[in-house]
């Protein structure tokens, strides 16, 4: 049923928020070239074993672009990100003998190590990191294949172009870096568009007058089943904006918003089963699925998530990811950020397919097909990365006097509670509260000032509960309680070696968009001053 509600639109005019991380796709002089070796050469493993990958830092040593300290700092991230890799893939080890025209002629990189013919007996792929300017300022990094198997297409040799500009300097960059590095090396295993052609993993559609790549391999297609709650999946779609920096090699920040596979920076990465099934699909690849069941953006929505816009008459049907007034508090749909809805007035007329307000040229985030979502746009963030992450995010931007704290146990939660005792206002906020999940009970423990707010399986809202004035949107059991072992990050999970329980993915609840609509009180007081002083 279509949900009708009357809202005021209020809108910020901003340029876009948003930048793209990764530019694989906008690499024009490399392409993924074909090799073959004789069958006697390759001496094909019979037995599984964890990834190995063959780092090499010859060239970055040769390059003078950064200091000794930087360069060792990155090579400390990248070491970390391949043993991330060698604890999720599994392969079965064939023997490569590489070749000089495989560096200067297919990756057009040098030579420095005289070892590199031999690589190939102890490693499953080698991958070369080095400083280049010919990515865009704008590009974080790059990286794609350059050398693959002809008859099987697996990825023997790549490389990893980084911006010489990166910045080691913010606070979370460390871990940021690894989870960049995590999405650049994705690029060349699998996450290429090549791959995905040469494969048989894509297909294709015209949809609003646009050509729409979907992943429609076996396994991809099981885990998005039980992920969205849809059994008449077809076809996860990938990104169609942003041209060849983003387009064809990321997933469709539509559907998979927080996953580390999308082409933009965005407040919440996780890594989700859908992602890791693409790696099985290849046929090079076992994989574990270590991922604690942290993507929550669509889950058990069903088809209608899948089928239906975002906005729909001035209201949605997925209030979990979307909203409809501009700078009202929203966490993000895996309660792992703080943010606000955000909504903008775009220079031009959107398509019309993503016209969702009376006027057209107001819409939400860009990658997003300009969908309202969750976004940390009223921060500084300019020394830190994830400044409103509920785990690791700046402390001096939180609300003691509302029992906030910041922590491995805190999840994001929209609330206006306070203190019965307490003088202060009971103003909305997107917060973050320790929590603990009561697995006997399936509800949800909220911790706040020493006193417990107890919800219910189904969530919901709460109004005044014991101890408080105010209203709490509480989340599902279902939706943050993803498996036994807690894990705080997508890192953390690999390191426990978590795995998501089937029947989380069997929940279905949505708070209704006018049940929420009664206790948002419209834009905060600092929303209006930030609006006054972005318009004049």
């Amino acid at each position: 049923m279509k949900i009708n509600v009357l809202i005021t639109l209020f809108f910020v005019i901003l340029n876009p928020i948003f930048t793209f991380k990764c530019g694989s796709s906008q690499i024009k002089d490399i392409k993924i070239n074909k090799v073959s070796q004789p069958e006697n050469k390759r001496k094909l493993s019979t037995v599984l074993t964890p990834i190995k990958i063959k780092v090499d830092y010859s060239y970055l040593d040769s390059q003078q672009n950064s200091e000794e300290s930087i360069i060792n700092r990155l090579k400390k991230v990248l070491n970390k990100t391949i043993n991330y890799f060698e604890k999720l893939l599994s392969v079965y080890h064939s023997d490569f003998f590489y070749q000089e025209e495989h560096f200067k002629t297919y990756c057009k990189i040098p030579i420095f190590d005289s070892d590199y013919r031999m690589w190939g007996l102890e490693y499953d792929i080698a991958i070369i990191p080095y400083f280049s300017d010919t990515i865009g300022t704008s590009i974080q990094a790059a990286a794609t294949a350059c050398v693959a198997i002809s008859d099987t297409m697996k990825p023997k040799l790549g490389v990893i172009m980084i911006n010489p500009k990166l910045d080691f300097s913010h606070v979370n960059s460390e871990h940021f870096l690894e989870m960049l590095f995590l999405h650049e090396i994705s690029h060349v295993l699998i996450f290429h568009q090549a791959f995905f052609l040469s494969l048989n993993m894509m297909t294709q559609q015209i949809k609003n007058d646009e050509m729409i790549y979907y992943i429609n391999s076996p396994t991809v297609l099981e885990k998005a089943k039980l992920h969205f709650g849809c059994k008449n999946i077809t076809g996860i779609p990938l990104e169609n904006y942003g041209g060849a920096g983003s387009a064809g090699s990321h997933w469709e920040s539509r559907y998979m918003l927080g996953d580390y596979m999308i082409a933009t920076d965005y407040p919440e990465i996780v890594i989700s089963d859908i992602s890791l099934a693409v790696f099985e699909d290849s046929g090079f690849y076992k994989v574990n699925y270590f991922t604690g069941g942290l993507f929550r953006f669509g889950k058990g929505e069903g088809c209608k998530f899948l089928n239906e816009k975002c906005i729909i008459n001035g209201g949605t049907l997925f209030a979990n990811e979307f909203c409809i007034r501009t700078q009202d508090p929203f966490c993000t749909s895996g309660h792992l950020s703080k943010g606000h809805c955000y909504i903008a007035e775009y220079p031009a007329m959107l398509n019309i397919p993503y016209q969702y307000f009376k006027n057209p040229k107001v819409g939400g985030y860009a990658p997003a097909d300009y969908c309202p979502i969750s976004f940390d746009n009223l921060y500084d963030n300019t020394n830190y990365y994830f400044p409103t992450n509920c785990k690791y995010g700046m402390k001096s931007m939180t609300h003691p006097d509302y029992g906030e704290t910041v922590g491995n146990n805190s999840i994001c939660i929209e609330s206006s509670l306070v203190p019965t005792w307490s003088n202060q206002g009971e103003s909305f906020r997107s917060i973050c509260y320790e929590i603990v999940c009561n697995h006997e009970k399936e509800t949800i423990n909220v911790l706040i000032s020493g006193s417990v707010v107890e919800c219910p399986m189904a969530g919901g809202l709460i109004q005044n509960p014991s101890g408080f004035r105010g209203k709490i949107v509480c989340p599902d059991y279902n939706s943050v309680c993803t498996s036994e072992i807690w894990c705080n990050d997508p890192l953390d999970c690999i390191d426990k070696k978590v795995t998501a329980y089937i029947n989380s993915y069997t929940y279905k609840y949505t708070l209704p968009i006018n049940e929420k609509s009664q206790f948002i009180k419209g834009v905060s007081l600092f929303s209006i001053f930030i609006i006054i002083v972005l318009l004049f």
